[in-house]
């Protein structure tokens, strides 16, 4: 189970999934965009105890959409690809979390 709110979202396919009600934003501007996504986290951040900040991710099928979105993410805060070995053929884009709202509010895919 999940510490963050979940809240409804639609894929372009008419699948209705839930998400992190933080990500829920970026993720519709992906989907519009044509990424596909298999799971995602808004992460943690608090100015108060760091030791609980932990980054937020979106993970996909192989590492050409993670590498797209992280590249085109660049302009916006820089993010990183981290390819998470403990999953073979999937690629995870981890960034901090306090950039989340921005990412959701201006991200596009060019």
């Amino acid at each position: 189970m999940t510490e963050h709110v979940q809240v409804p979202a639609t894929l372009p396919c008419g699948t209705h999934v839930l998400v992190d009600e933080d990500m829920r934003p970026l993720l519709n501007r992906m989907w519009e965009a044509g990424f596909d996504t298999l799971y995602s986290c808004q992460g943690n951040y608090t100015d108060t105890d760091k030791s609980m900040n932990v980054l937020a991710y979106i993970m996909f099928d192989g590492e050409d959409a993670a590498e797209d979105f992280s590249q085109s993410c660049v302009p916006f805060v820089g993010c990183t690809v981290i390819v998470d070995p403990s999953r073979p053929g999937t690629s995870c884009v981890r960034f901090l979390p306090q950039d989340l709202t921005f990412l959701g509010q201006v991200w596009e895919f060019s």
